[in-house]
């Protein structure tokens, strides 16, 4: 039964995770088009800092249980968690440092407009 669980839950991120990436894409495409190339890279990297840590996330979190004990599993959801957060200052610190012409304020919104979809999706998954 725990492994069932644990498909679904690695199905239900990795399906929201592919939902976020669509929606940041099509968002960059649209300000390229409407706005400027600026525009879009920030679209673009806001949604990376989301969506490449949480990808990481799940890989580290959702790992195959199998005979590991809950110490275990919540061992590697801590690491997953740090890594997370780890990666997300990182690629924030190389875009704002290297990356000109760059909207940070644009790229901190896509990054929090993500995030709440996120929230948002995972509410509707968990409700079904």
């Amino acid at each position: 039964m725990a492994e069932e669980e644990l498909i679904k839950s690695r199905t239900t991120a990795y399906r929201m995770l592919t939902i976020e990436a669509v929606t940041v894409g099509v968002c960059g495409l649209l300000f390229f088009v409407f706005f400027s190339l600026e525009f879009a890279c920030s679209v673009f990297l806001g949604g990376l800092a989301f969506i490449l840590p949480n990808a990481v996330f799940i890989g580290f979190s959702l790992r195959k249980s199998g005979t590991g004990s809950s110490s275990n599993t919540l061992t590697w959801f801590y690491i997953g968690e740090a890594i997370k957060i780890v990666t997300t200052i990182i690629i924030f610190a190389i875009c704002i440092v290297l990356i000109t012409p760059l909207s940070i304020g644009l790229m901190f919104v896509s990054y929090i407009v993500v995030l709440l979809m996120n929230l948002t999706g995972l509410a509707i998954f968990f409700n079904e």
